[in-house]
């Protein structure tokens, strides 16, 4: 799952896609056709969330098995991924 965080405002937003941006308005993106490559403005902060581990935690604390947290596996993404594109504008 590809999300974009906003440095400005601290907001955090899943990717589809539709082009969408943050609460401020400053970062931006969208999801490509292939569903995997993002295209973002300069100034989002690209974050990605392993899905199994959110709905493993999910299902635990759905159903009432969480005794402990449940770690969900985020990273940023490095400049160099080939499924982010950085623009310098909104512009597609």
């Amino acid at each position: 799952m590809k999300l974009v965080y906003c440095p400005t405002c601290k907001d955090l937003f899943k990717l589809t896609h539709e082009w969408q941006a943050c609460k401020c308005g400053k970062s931006s993106g969208r999801l490509l056709k292939d569903g995997l490559t993002a295209r973002i403005n300069q100034y989002a902060v690209p974050v990605g969330i392993a899905e199994s581990t959110l709905v493993r935690g999910s299902i635990q604390y759905i159903y009432g098995d969480a005794k402990v947290a449940e770690p969900v596996a985020a990273w940023v993404y490095a400049d160099s991924d080939l499924h982010i594109q950085v623009e310098a504008d909104k512009g597609e």
